[in-house]
């Protein structure tokens, strides 16, 4: 029974087990959207989802019994903009379903993928996009203040956090762990944003503009070089990372 009192045929029905909807928040909202975007949700008893299978396999073998799992919802979202509408905290709960397959390179082209400015980008290729770092205790996100958008969200809790962990060392997409050899482009990078001045080889950094690193940061780049020396050359950084008091440069 569906939709307050219809009953439809097993190949036009999505079936969910009705026990995992009102005990679990995430399947909840995997629900509710599939619902949005025009699926019919048939919501059954754990019993009956058994019975309904063997069924299917005994004497209905030409008609497919579909029923709510990670593959099906992330062909269904692939299919659909809808969800990009959502809520962050909405779409991290899908993000979750579909990653609880750990079918991580099915995650191709969908929009969820959690970045440190509060936004979501798409999950893509290597190849294709820049890499997206998750922060390590060798190189957090804090060392590279103005790039939020190529970090991800360190707030989203431990089990998402693992499976891009997870991600990232399986290089099936953009996802990488941030390592040593990352740090000088990326503080290349932080400083390429700021001015510089068109005469001298000096950056204007002004630590209370909107931007730019905070004062603390040149003191803190320096002593994770101190710690990182055997493993860089200073030189490699060709950036400007000395800093200099206005008036005696």
């Amino acid at each position: 029974e569906v939709a307050g009192g219809q009953f439809l045929s097993v190949a036009k029905s999505l079936v969910c087990c009705q026990t995992s909807r009102s005990q679990d928040v995430v399947v909840g909202a995997v629900v509710e959207e599939m619902i949005d975007i025009g699926r019919l949700i048939v919501c059954i008893p754990k019993h009956v989802l058994h019975c309904l299978r063997q069924m299917v396999d005994l004497i209905m073998t030409t008609i497919q019994l579909s029923t709510l799992c990670p593959p099906y919802v992330r062909n269904a979202l692939k299919q659909s903009s809808q969800y990009k509408k959502q809520s962050q905290q909405r779409k991290l709960l899908f993000l979750k379903y579909v990653l609880s397959d750990h079918v991580y390179e099915d995650l191709l082209d969908l929009e969820l993928l959690p970045l440190a400015n509060g936004s979501m980008t798409t999950f893509e290729t290597a190849q294709r996009r820049p890499a997206i770092f998750v922060s390590t205790r060798e190189c957090p996100q804090s060392m590279f203040p103005s790039l939020s958008d190529r970090f991800v969200d360190d707030t989203i809790g431990h089990d998402l956090e693992h499976h891009l962990r997870q991600i990232a060392c399986n290089k099936c997409l953009q996802v990488r762990l941030a390592r040593v050899p990352d740090v000088v482009c990326l503080v290349r990078q932080v400083l390429s944003s700021l001015d510089t001045s068109p005469t001298r080889n000096i950056i204007e950094w002004q630590p209370a503009r909107k931007g730019h690193p905070p004062e603390e940061w040149i003191n803190d780049l320096w002593m994770w070089i101190n710690r990182h020396i055997d493993e860089i050359s200073v030189d490699s950084f060709k950036s400007y990372i000395l800093p200099c008091v206005k008036g005696n440069e």
